[in-house]
C-alpha cells in the first residue's frame, strides 16, 4: 500500500453544509472521532430532522420567508471563514433561489481554503446524462430501451436541465476544487475529461459501531428467522416516489409471492410512515425493499444492511467489479421491466432460509468492509489533503 501524504495526519477545520439522508451527520461524527474540528450546518433534510450543529431551516414560505432565511444566513456567514475544507451537499445547498446559492458559494470559496462539492443527488449533469443508455445500462429515467416518463421525472428534468439550476450546477462544478460522488452511478456520469482530475468516488458512510446513533435501531440484536416462522418482508412505499424508485413495478411481484407462499412470506406494506415508526419496522423485518433502478445501495439500504437485513436494491456486476466486491453482498439485485426474471430471483431466494441466513450475514460484513464511516472519513481527509497540497503548489 502506498504511503499516505503526511498532510493527512494533520487535524483539519472542516465545514459541512447541507444534508441528504444523514450522510453529512454520519461523516461529521466520524471526522470528529479522528480528531478534526467540524461544523455541520443544515436544515436536517426537512422532515427527517437529522442532527446538526447549526439549524438553517426555513420556517416560512414566500418572500417573507426568504427574507427571514437570508437574514439568518447573513448573521452566520462572517463566522464561516478560515476553514481548511468546505463541503456543500449539492450545488443547491440553501433553501433559496439559485442566485443566492451562487453568491454564498462564492463567499465560502473566497474565505476558505478548499471547496468540495458532494455529488449526492440530482443536478444538471446527473439528470442530463441519465436520460439514455450512454453512461449506464439503465437509470430511473431510461431502462429496457424505453423512457420512464411520469410526473416526478418530468419535474426533475424541467428543474435541472435548463434555467437557473442548470446554470448554477455548471458554474459550481467548474469552480469546485473537489467533486465527490457517493454512488457508482454519479461517478460514472462525472468521470469525464473536464472533471476527472478533481473527482474521487468515496462511498457513503455508515456508523457500524454505535447502536445509539440516529439510524441504527437494534443493530446488535439481529435474529435470523427460524424455519418455522414466516420471513418478515417490509415493503415501504413512498406515495410521491414509488415510480421514481421502481416500487410500483415490484409491488405486484411481492403481492403474488405472499399469496402463493402465505406460510413462508409475511408481507407488511406501509406507505409514508413517520421516520421513527419506519425505523422500528425495519428493526422487526428480515428483508427490506429499497428500490429497483439503482446500481449501488444508497443510505436507506445500507443502514438496513448494517442491522443484518437483506435488501432489495442495486448490486449490478459493473458496480461489483468497480469496488472489487464479493459475490454475496446481502443485496438482491433486480432488473427494471423484467418481471419474469425478477419473480424467479425473488421466489428462489426468499423461500430458501439457508440462503437468507447467508445473505443476512453478508449484509453486515459488506457494510463494515466498504462503508465503515471511520474508513470513509479517512478517504475524505486523504482526498482533501492531497487536493489542498496540489492547490498550494499550483499557486507558488
Amino acid at each position: 500500500m502506498a504511503a499516505l501524504n503526511p498532510l493527512i495526519l494533520l487535524p483539519m477545520r472542516i465545514l459541512l453544509f447541507g444534508e441528504y439522508s444523514n450522510v453529512h451527520h454520519t461523516l461529521c461524527e466520524a471526522l470528529r472521532r479522528a480528531g478534526h474540528e467540524v461544523l455541520l450546518i443544515s436544515d436536517g433534510d426537512g422532515w427527517k430532522d437529522y442532527p446538526r450543529d447549526v439549524d438553517l431551516r426555513r420556517t416560512k414560505a414566500g418572500p417573507v420567508g426568504s427574507l427571514m432565511y437570508l437574514s439568518k444566513l447573513a448573521t452566520l456567514l462572517p463566522k464561516l471563514r478560515g476553514y481548511d475544507v468546505v463541503q456543500v451537499v449539492n450545488p443547491i445547498f440553501l433553501d433559496v433561489k439559485a442566485r443566492w446559492n451562487r453568491w454564498v458559494f462564492d463567499y465560502l470559496k473566497r474565505n476558505n481554503d478548499l471547496m468540495s462539492v458532494g455529488c449526492f443527488g440530482d443536478d444538471y449533469y446527473v439528470i442530463s446524462r441519465m436520460q439514455d443508455d450512454k453512461y449506464l445500462l439503465y437509470t430511473d429515467f431510461y431502462a429496457a430501451g424505453r423512457v420512464i416518463d411520469h410526473d416526478v421525472n418530468r419535474r426533475r428534468i424541467a428543474a435541472w436541465t435548463k434555467g437557473p439550476k442548470a446554470e448554477l450546477t455548471q458554474y459550481v462544478m467548474q469552480q469546485a476544487d473537489c467533486l465527490v460522488p457517493c454512488l457508482y452511478e454519479y461517478w460514472k456520469v462525472y468521470d469525464t475529461p473536464e472533471f476527472h482530475s478533481r473527482l474521487r468516488y468515496i462511498p457513503l458512510p455508515i456508523d457500524v459501531n454505535t447502536p445509539s446513533s440516529p439510524r441504527s435501531v437494534c443493530r446488535d440484536a439481529i435474529a435470523t428467522p427460524s424455519s418455522s416462522s414466516p420471513l418478515r418482508l417490509l415493503f415501504a412505499a413512498q406515495k410521491l416516489r414509488g415510480q421514481m424508485k421502481g416500487t410500483d413495478q415490484l409491488e405486484p411481484l411481492f403481492d403474488r409471492l405472499s399469496q402463493e407462499f402465505p406460510d413462508v412470506i409475511d408481507l407488511r406494506k406501509i406507505e409514508s410512515v413517520p421516520f421513527e415508526e419506519y425505523q422500528r419496522l425495519v428493526a422487526e423485518a428480515d428483508v427490506v425493499v429499497d428500490q429497483l433502478y439503482s446500481f449501488t445501495p444508497a443510505m436507506g439500504a445500507l443502514e438496513s444492511m448494517a442491522q443484518g437485513k437483506v435488501v432489495i436494491s442495486g448490486y449490478e456486476p459493473e458496480y461489483q467489479r468497480f469496488i472489487d466486491g464479493p459475490q454475496e453482498s446481502g443485496i438482491i439485485n433486480l432488473r427494471p421491466f423484467d418481471d419474469v426474471h425478477n419473480y424467479e430471483v425473488l421466489r428462489t431466494t426468499l423461500t430458501d432460509r439457508n440462503k437468507i441466513a447467508r445473505l443476512q450475514s453478508s449484509s453486515q460484513a459488506f457494510v463494515r468492509k466498504y462503508h465503515n464511516a471511520d474508513d470513509v472519513a479517512r478517504q475524505f481527509v486523504e482526498f482533501w489533503s492531497l487536493a489542498s497540497s496540489s492547490k498550494r503548489s499550483s499557486h507558488r
